[in-house]
């Protein structure tokens, strides 16, 4: 139970130091890591035997980079070397308890009851964060937004609203990448008539993030992930590995044929008015992104570390979008193959492709079980909103520490049949 319950509330856990204010004391922030050590070590204590694979290389080498890129970023200067080590240190006890969890031969049925949890986990996060903004809960040093950003969806509705900024999130989408997963994964139990009551309760949660924050990017594909999944045939089922992934890329060649069509080399720079002050038009930010990786640099092969756009100096030129504030330089690129192309480097994004087409074909072959249905529809939900965010990267620590451990889970379900049949011998007759 300590295992799945950590599981369970693991996104909490990775933004709990949010609440603790800017500057947290390191005793604090190791407290909050605390229920992930104690995970791991009752997992090490349990017999088991650990099956190596190209995947499991694969999940492991992925986060490796994802350090590396910390730890570069540090070096730069764009996050503090404190900020590096405790990242590090959080995704590698998420890494490694993923991989207790998923990726030794033990106890089929409960590692079912651990993917179960990591279904539930976003929707946890989700209730967390309304219950803690209807209390009224404003964590220490939290910085007040600017007035006038309309909730422009509710307004449609006939409900004037503000945008909303979550206490355990950072800005108004902050929320979007983990909202439409719980909708995703809520919606999809639903239909399957699995846990009807929590899937009921998990997606209204989640709808109203999305309304509340105005997330018109997630509010689009969380449906069209459930969609995707539940009227694919299943013999398509396992073309999603290309055809999820591809998505992302489609608005950098968009962005391509805009910058080709250009009037004039400075005409993208007499957009900066009007609407757009908004910073809702991103084929800017694209334009600024792609002229940089296009020139053949050293640096493009691993990238300049987390907040690559700020090290890179691409922030600079699509920053007038955002205001004058102080931290619009460190606004993403606003789509997951830049923003990782930046962080990372042309090597982490191929990286990216293999895992995600390694996650998506092993949790299409179990499409049939609701559990991993689920995970497919939270996993197609945020590559799918991964066009017009930055996730899944660290620049939204929740959802991407999800992410990371259905990388694990999945790569175990590469030997599904395997699995099915000691599922069937341990049922009791």
């Amino acid at each position: 139970m300590l295992v799945a319950g950590v599981l369970l509330f693991s996104l909490v856990l990775v933004q709990a130091p949010v609440l603790l204010g800017d500057d947290p004391s390191a005793a604090a922030a190791a407290l909050t890591q605390a229920p992930f050590v104690l995970a791991i070590c009752a997992l090490a204590m349990r017999k088991g035997q650990w099956r190596a694979s190209t995947g499991m290389l694969l999940a492991m080498g992925y986060v490796g980079l994802v350090i590396v890129a910390a730890f570069r970023a540090s070096y730069f200067g764009t996050i503090t070397t404190n900020f590096a080590i405790f990242q590090a240190i959080q995704f590698s006890l998420i890494a490694t308890l993923a991989a207790f969890a998923f990726l030794r031969d033990s106890r089929p049925f409960a590692r079912r009851r651990y993917l179960l949890a990591l279904c539930w986990a976003p929707a946890a996060h989700v209730a967390v964060n309304v219950l803690l903004h209807f209390a009224g809960y404003d964590p220490p040093g939290l910085v007040e937004p600017e007035k006038g950003y309309e909730a422009i969806v509710l307004n449609l509705l006939g409900i004037s609203s503000q945008r909303v900024v979550f206490p355990m999130t950072a800005g108004f989408n902050g929320m979007a990448p983990t909202a439409a997963i719980a909708f995703a994964v809520s919606v999809l139990f639903a239909l399957r008539g699995q846990h009807r009551k929590l899937a009921i309760l998990g997606a209204t949660a989640s709808l109203y993030a999305m309304l509340a924050t105005d997330s018109r990017g997630a509010l689009l594909v969380a449906p069209l992930a459930v969609a995707v999944v539940v009227f694919t045939p299943r013999i398509h089922k396992r073309r999603f590995g290309w055809f999820a992934v591809a998505l992302p890329v489609l608005p950098v060649l968009l962005a391509l044929a805009l910058a080709t069509t250009a009037d004039t080399p400075g005409a993208k720079f007499d957009r900066f008015s009007g609407s757009i002050s908004t910073g809702t038009v991103r084929t800017i930010v694209w334009e600024e992104a792609l002229a940089l990786l296009s020139e053949p640099r050293l640096d493009h092969i691993f990238g300049y570390g987390q907040q690559g756009q700020v090290a890179s100096g691409v922030s600079v030129g699509y920053a007038p979008l955002f205001g004058n504030g102080p931290d619009v330089l460190s606004v993403s690129v606003h789509n997951v193959v830049l923003q990782t192309a930046l962080d990372m480097g042309w090597v982490g994004v191929a990286c990216l492709i293999a895992v995600a087409a390694v996650m998506l074909t092993g949790l299409a072959r179990g499409a049939g079980d609701p559990v991993y249905a689920a995970l497919l529809a939270g996993t197609l939900a945020i590559l799918f909103l991964g066009t017009v965010q930055a996730s899944p990267t660290p620049y939204h620590p929740d959802s991407f520490a999800w992410w990371l451990m259905v990388v694990f889970g999945a790569v175990r379900l590469r030997e599904l049949k395997g699995e099915a049949r000691a599922l069937q011998r341990a049922r009791p007759s």
